[in-house]
């Protein structure tokens, strides 16, 4: 049988779950004829998202029966805002459940508008903004409309395991640089000028970072933005992607990308944000894109129109819901943000009584803590298993302790895993109980 190492590596979801749960039914004839489908070769191409699979997997080792603690997926596990809940009843006994323009409903585009210029001091106009199912699908389609063939997109690593798939998905090619952990996974104008090449055409910027937790802040976005100011770097563009921004602690301020030295980028930075996060709106699908440059909206509205048309008018209908009242819609997501302190400080305080596990600090912002594990590779758990990967130290995790996580290389960063800190206390003290022990097992 393959080491868990190399079903990780290489083979995917299906290899995955055959390492770790009893024999299934034998593949039928027809299952085997479509696994040898001629699939294009964009296809074959495409890596499956790590965190996807990871969490696919733990749902079918539940449906085992298997109590598995899973801390894969960024996803609150508060409800959405009542008020936000009772606009999506509304919406549908009203029955506003029709197609809306494929942008977006006029109303949500300007309620976003009124958001962003109150919170983030970036005025844009309804044109300015598109509606899409999503944040994935508004990063998507910003990459399609700018970038193809010989042009580069820079993504700082640790990075959203998306940004190299979507950026080969427009036929360009990844340029991913590696921040420093001692800089807190801080990307520097050092590092920004070193990968800066001729064919640079955009520059992947998560803040808050996934998977980290970093927050960057004004001087340090503004040293990156000194760097794209200078005449021969006058045609990269940045993706804002600011699907965390309302999730910082400890008094901190997010500042836009856009709004950096008097909006000086702000015509050559596509912002994206959503409410996935902020609301807890996951499963209504439902984020956006604001620049300042029309004609890129209008090429992501077409392509939108191809893909997918309009977003779900009843998530439409909630969304104007979350941001009609700001001072409602800001307690509640500071009483959010409380609590997931809490949440990260129990992580970090678990984490800092293990042995062989190194965090650089506090996170600062989203809900994730990304620890170095190095100093547990190349041990030996009692089965005799040598631990030669963080992959192979998150298959032992799921296998003996039954607790999920990610590891690092889906993440671009190896010898670490990253931790979601966004579900309940009792969860979040079983599984640090349950890594706890599986690392002091490891010799």
């Amino acid at each position: 049988m393959a080491t868990p190492r190399r079903l990780l590596a290489g083979l995917g979801l299906a290899a995955l779950a055959a390492a770790v749960t009893r024999p299934g039914p034998k593949v039928t004839p027809g299952a085997a004829a479509m696994a040898g489908a001629p699939l294009s070769s964009l296809v074959q191409g495409l890596k499956a998202s790590r965190t996807i699979e990871i969490h696919a997997l733990t749902k079918a080792l539940e449906a085992e029966g298997r109590e598995v603690v899973s801390l894969c997926v960024g996803e609150p596990d508060f409800p959405p805002p009542s008020y936000v809940l009772e606009a999506t009843a509304e919406a549908a006994r009203a029955g506003r459940t029709k197609y809306t323009g494929v942008s977006g409903d006029a109303s949500l585009r300007q309620a976003i508008c009124d958001d962003l210029d109150r919170r983030k001091k970036t005025a844009y106009g309804p044109d300015q903004v598109l509606v899409s199912n999503g944040a994935k699908q508004s990063i998507y389609q910003a990459v399609l409309a700018l970038c193809g063939p010989g042009d580069e997109v820079i993504i700082p690593a640790p990075y959203w395991p998306s940004y190299p798939e979507i950026a080969r998905l427009a036929g360009a090619t990844p340029v991913v640089v590696e921040t420093k952990a001692e800089n807190n996974f801080v990307f520097t104008p050092e590092e920004l000028r070193a990968s800066l090449t001729p064919r640079t055409k955009l520059v992947m910027l998560c803040n808050p970072v996934n998977p980290t937790g970093t927050l960057m802040d004004e001087a340090e976005l503004n040293g990156l933005a000194d760097v794209l100011l200078e005449e021969e770097y006058q045609g990269v563009w940045v993706l804002a992607d600011e699907i965390y921004e309302r999730i910082v602690y400890g008094g901190k301020e997010h500042v836009s990308f856009a709004a950096l030295q008097g909006g000086a980028l702000k015509d050559r930075t596509l912002v994206v944000n959503g409410f996935s996060k902020s609301h807890a709106m996951t499963g209504y699908r439902l984020g956006y894109l604001a620049t300042e440059n029309v004609d890129v909206v209008k090429a992501c509205t077409k392509l939108q129109s191809q893909l997918t048309s309009c977003a779900s008018s009843i998530a439409q209908e909630a969304a104007v819901a979350a941001l009609a009242e700001a001072e409602r819609d800001d307690a509640y997501i500071a009483g959010c943000v409380d609590e997931l302190a809490k949440k990260r400080d129990l992580v970090v305080g678990a984490l800092g009584g293990m042995d062989g596990v190194a965090l650089g600090g506090t996170p600062e912002g989203a809900f994730y803590v990304f620890p170095d594990v190095s100093k547990l590779i190349g041990k030996k758990a009692p089965d005799g298993t040598v631990i030669e990967t963080s992959h192979d130290l998150c298959l032992h995790l799921l296998k003996e302790h039954n607790v999920a996580l990610v590891p690092g290389e889906g993440f671009g960063y190896t010898e670490t895993i990253r931790i979601s800190y966004a579900t309940a206390v009792p969860i979040l003290e079983e599984a640090m109980k349950r890594i706890g022990s599986c690392f002091a097992s490891l010799a």
